[in-house]
């Protein structure tokens, strides 16, 4: 994904860099969000913004450069041009379209004797507010979504008149769901696209401060939502707009199913479809289908369609050469067909951000972190890095089992960045504690939901299933824990048990001492009672206690609090030495149990931790 967009982000973004290295306004679109994270293409796409803008017919007698479009009395476009692909794809429109205010080509820029046509497909066109509002949602860059929201709005009223009826959902078009294996209806792809800008534009006149616009748009994409559920869905079978991959996952990525139970119907449909044919959606479905799974509960899915070898599939493409994304599924006319596409990175390229745990949160300039339950079972490890403002945010994880030390996750945040970096962690069942490695239990289950700032990690909330914290510049490295992750010291001193630490770490656990090789063992009188009765021919009076706090050190079972130090001083009053650390990670408890029989090791653990 990277090779090929890298290779089509000069001057312009083009479909292909060797043949026609133009800028068609669906390519554009559909990949700026994938663009703008692995690239700084701030500044490159507001040029390209204002290019469009310099296109975009705007009429004779009003909007000047208040909306974003040419100077006044100067109009673009006399006539609307027949799109002309030169292959033979032309498409004559019903519309006439003597009104041309507001409207773009398909390319970017235009020319009369190039591809593509004018006004252009819906599809295409709404680059004119796609590409600004991803831009910005990376970025944070407001004076350029100010600049940019003219003629946006003009593009989206242009399309208000002109569908049918005017005010409502378009229908005209001509390339639909573009290259794709299983057609779907032009109308119905060029409404959802419809739809999709005008969400956006109301999203950014609410940002700028523009309430009436806001509330308009909001209005009229309530109203278009339930125009678009009428026509297209078809009740006999349950699905949209012929039940085609692309029908089903604009349904879903715009949130269209009336209620939750047709939404998981259409969900559990798409995936169907896409385990027994593989992809057969164009460059709109690519855009829609990896997002449009994973927010209706198909993680698995989505990730199975990310890495399906069969044909026709992503990684089909890469074995068979040459480590870019191709024009087509099926490229073996390579001298019709380019090798080097962006189109269909689209939608796996912002995907796989997300998966690896970029937040849909991470926006504005805001970094944030999402690890997701499925994408932890489905992938057990990830990592990532994407520039912020101030540096680059690192970061990685590992989700090593319930048995097995539960989810690390590491951090790098740089220290120029405004804004602290928000965390979402999952709190799948049987997780109890945040721990922080070489420090102490941040939170446990039950603590409540506001703590106290350890280290420059702050708790916020922790409940229903997640915890949100957020991280200041620096380091981190931490993990949510079982209680089946054991705590052994490292040197002289044990780690400190968890169950003896407070929220805030406040409450310091006492130290007991054996007799008879006066080695410490860190315990409660209750764990140092059960140690004692567990073990023949001693007795809680052969233990002593010295009161002193201890200097604790936690590592790590896996991270999580086993050393590779010497035994547990344990041994020392007639127990079996331990089993190796790493050897009781990978075996679990199962095998610490058998080893250590006579302690009766499990219910000594359980109170442990």
């Amino acid at each position: 994904v990277v090779y090929t967009q890298g290779s089509n982000l000069f001057s312009i973004p083009t479909d292909c860099p060797q043949r026609e290295k133009r800028g068609w306004m669906g390519d554009a679109q559909w990949t700026s969000r994938e663009a703008s994270l692995n690239f700084q293409a701030g500044s490159f796409y507001e040029n390209f913004a204002r290019s469009f803008a310099d296109t975009q017919a705007v009429g004779c007698s009003k909007v000047g450069k208040e909306m974003g479009g040419a100077a006044a009395g100067d109009l673009r476009v006399l006539l609307a041009e027949e799109p002309d692909l030169r292959l033979q794809l032309g498409r004559r429109r019903a519309d006439n379209f003597t009104d041309v205010e507001g409207s773009v080509p398909d390319v970017v820029p235009y020319s009369r004797k190039t591809y593509g046509g004018w006004p252009g497909d819906p599809t295409w066109g709404i680059a004119a507010v796609e590409i600004p509002y991803q831009s910005w949602k990376v970025s944070g860059d407001k004076a350029a979504l100010a600049e940019a929201y003219g003629g946006a709005k003009a593009f989206v009223d242009f399309l208000s008149r002109h569908a049918d009826p005017p005010g409502g959902l378009v229908r005209f078009g001509y390339y639909g769901d573009w290259l794709s294996l299983n057609a779907t209806a032009t109308p119905a792809v060029s409404s959802f696209s419809q739809i999709l800008a005008v969400q956006r534009l109301a999203e950014m006149a609410l940002e700028l401060g523009f309430v009436d616009d806001a509330r308009r748009y909001k209005l009229l994409t309530m109203a278009l939502k339930k125009a678009w559920h009428e026509r297209y869905f078809d009740p006999a079978d349950g699905r949209y707009a012929g039940g085609s991959q692309t029908g089903l996952a604009m349904a879903l990525y715009l949130d269209i199913p009336p209620t939750a139970e047709l939404t998981e119907a259409v969900a559990a449909a798409l995936a169907k479809d896409l385990f027994q044919h593989g992809p057969t959606f164009g460059g709109v479905g690519s855009r829609v289908v990896f997002e449009a799974l994973a927010r209706s509960g198909q993680m698995k899915a989505a990730v199975e369609l990310a890495t399906r070898r069969e044909y026709p599939s992503f990684a089909y493409m890469l074995a068979e050469g040459p480590g870019t994304l191709w024009e087509t599924w099926d490229a073996r006319d390579t001298l019709r067909t380019s090798l080097n596409h962006p189109m269909f990175g689209g939608g796996i390229g912002a995907f796989l951000y997300e998966l690896a745990g970029l937040s849909p949160a991470h926006q504005h300039g805001a970094p944030a972190l999402r690890i997701s339950a499925e994408a932890a079972e489905l992938l057990g490890a990830a990592e990532g890095a994407i520039g912020v403002p101030g540096g680059q945010l690192q970061w990685s994880w590992r989700w090593r089992g319930m048995r097995r030390g539960g989810l690390e996750l590491t951090a790098r945040v740089p220290h120029g960045a405004a804004q602290e970096t928000l965390v979402e962690l999952p709190l799948m069942e049987g997780i109890d504690r945040l721990v922080v490695a070489g420090g102490p239990v941040v939170w446990r289950l039950g603590d409540g939901v506001t703590m106290t700032t350890v280290d420059g990690m702050r708790v916020v909330i922790a409940g229903y299933g997640a915890m949100l914290l957020y991280l200041s510049g620096g380091e981190y490295s931490f993990a949510l824990a079982a209680r089946r992750c054991f705590a052994f010291s490292e040197g002289a001193t044990n780690a400190v048990p968890p169950s003896a630490l407070s929220a805030r770490g406040s409450r310091a656990p006492r130290r007991w001492r054996s007799s008879a090789a006066n080695s410490p063992i860190l315990a409660t009188p209750r764990h140092a009672h059960i140690l004692a009765r567990s073990v023949p021919g001693q007795s809680p009076q052969a233990l002593g206690y010295d009161g002193a706090p201890p200097r604790s050190r936690r590592l790590g079972c896996a991270g999580l609090g086993m050393s590779a130090g010497p035994r547990w001083a344990a041994s020392h009053i007639g127990l079996p030495p331990r089993p190796d650390p790493s050897d009781m990670c990978k075996r679990g408890a199962s095998r610490w149990r058998s080893l250590w029989a006579p302690m009766k090791p499990y219910t000594v653990a359980r109170r442990f931790v």
